[in-house]
């Protein structure tokens, strides 16, 4: 797992963003491999509190490439038959 340590600033601008967007917080735990807990300090400005928010709007595409792909339920469904016909 890892630590806030491990984050870029701008890391850690996205995910406040995130935060104040409303993104759930076990989403962006996973996305960074961090710890809910984590993700209420930077919140509350425990950890890295003179870090602001990015702008979602100038950072959208960075966070379009830090998300991951997550298969759609046609995929999955696909997937399964393919493994049941072998």
């Amino acid at each position: 797992m890892a630590t806030p340590r491990n984050l870029s600033r701008e890391e850690i601008a996205i995910i406040k963003a995130r935060i104040i967007r409303g993104d759930k917080y076990q989403d962006i735990a996973s996305d960074y491999r961090l710890n809910q807990g984590r993700i209420t300090d930077l919140k509350y400005g425990r950890i890295y509190p003179k870090i602001p928010p990015a702008d979602l709007s100038e950072s959208n595409n960075k966070l379009k490439s830090l998300e991951f792909d997550t298969p759609t339920n046609d995929q999955s469904t696909l997937a399964l038959s393919k493994k049941r016909t072998k």
